[in-house]
């Protein structure tokens, strides 16, 4: 689905008409809203659809939104629009005159997966045919919003100490490390600044590293939000049982995509694996668009033998993050354990190409090399 940290798409060609008095004909404005909708899909393809059902005065809105906005025609990404299908039902149409109600509920489909947004729309002519007046969504895993709180007194770290946690949900552990780097500088006694640099650490090898920031983060948790008091402490045996730790972050900030993904990694670390999949499948729900859930769903699926659903996942990380190491790194063990030597080496020379952190690659494929 859509990645709500982005812009929102909305639209489609249009091709019909209102009637003579100026009302609109429900059913060409229902057939509009279909089209429109599941016109977006096909990466570059969707983007002139998308454009001809808008215009500048279109105007849209969404919970993570401060207040609605113009539509940006000069802005539109084909990254927008990655699923494979997208069906709607319309759910009530009404008709006033010139102007048109639209709510229902849009299905997004990628691989196996599917993900549902609620929205409601004016439709209103447009040369011949219509365009989105106005729109709102909410995506279904945005219903709740219980997070942990970064917080700063140094300005513009907490926007920039956000963007560092996004990155280490994709698993891009270059850009989160390159933000981290910039935060300690900023501001050294934030709790979260050296997060980005402890998976620096860990992709690296290097466990001494890893401990250091994590024993230095907990020490400087204190004045912050409890929730990343015992995130942090979960990374470290030195701060006691790491499953309970885990287990308290998430139920003080279990709409967290940092604390889902941490307790699904704990709990498959433990062996727990039937309680990390009911995490993971709520987490690939509330956030369908961050790869590192697929990512260890994926391992799950192998883990279980299930080889068909978990190159799904892998397939999905990819889709969702394909300029991030890991991405490929990952599947790349997908496709050693399916006995595939020359599609693993594809992908983890791919990995090495876009990071040299990733260090597990290069290893990865020296074994391969040696083998064959």
């Amino acid at each position: 689905m859509k990645n709500y940290f982005f812009l929102s798409a909305l639209a489609v060609l249009a091709t019909s008409c209102a009637t003579q008095d100026g009302t609109l004909s429900e059913s060409e404005v229902e057939a509009f809203v279909i089209k429109h909708i599941t016109s977006q899909v096909g990466f570059e393809n969707a983007i002139e659809p998308y454009k001809s059902g808008l215009s500048s005065e279109s105007v849209y809105f969404h919970p993570n939104m401060d207040e609605p906005a113009n539509a940006n025609l000069d802005n539109v990404s084909p990254e927008w629009f990655y699923e494979d299908s997208i069906t709607v039902d319309v759910l009530e149409l009404n008709v006033n005159g010139p102007v048109a109600s639209a709510m229902g509920i849009i299905h997004f489909h990628n691989f196996s997966f599917s993900n549902d947004r609620y929205f409601h729309g004016t439709v209103v002519k447009h040369g011949d045919g219509f365009r989105w007046h106005r729109w709102f969504h909410v995506d279904g895993g945005m219903l709740a919003k219980n997070g942990f709180e970064v917080t700063s007194e140094v300005e513009g770290a907490e926007d920039l100490c956000y963007s560092m946690l996004y990155h280490t949900a994709q698993g891009d552990v270059d850009k989160a490390s390159a933000i981290s780097d910039s935060l300690l500088e900023m501001d050294p006694s934030m709790a979260m600044a050296g997060y980005g640099n402890m998976w620096k650490a860990w992709f690296m090898g290097d466990g001494d590293e890893w401990n250091r920031l994590a024993a230095q983060g907990v020490a400087q948790a204190d004045d912050e939000d409890p929730a990343i008091a015992y995130l942090l402490k979960s990374l470290s045996t030195e701060f006691g049982d790491r499953l309970q730790n885990a287990q308290m972050a998430h139920s003080l900030a279990p709409d967290s995509p940092i604390t889902q993904i941490n307790l699904a990694w704990v709990l498959m670390s433990s062996d727990a694996m039937d309680e990390a999949k009911i995490v993971l499948d709520q987490a690939t729900k509330r956030w369908s668009a961050i790869g590192g859930t697929f990512n260890l769903l994926g391992y799950w699926y192998m883990d279980k033998n299930d080889m068909e659903k978990a190159l799904d996942c892998f397939n999905m990380y990819v889709r969702l993050a394909p300029d991030v190491a890991n991405a490929y790194d990952s599947r790349g063990d997908y496709y050693v354990k399916m006995g595939d030597t020359a599609a693993a080496k594809e992908n983890f020379l791919k990995a090495i190409e876009l990071s040299s952190i990733v260090k597990s690659s290069q290893e990865k494929l020296d074994k391969l090399e040696e083998e064959s």
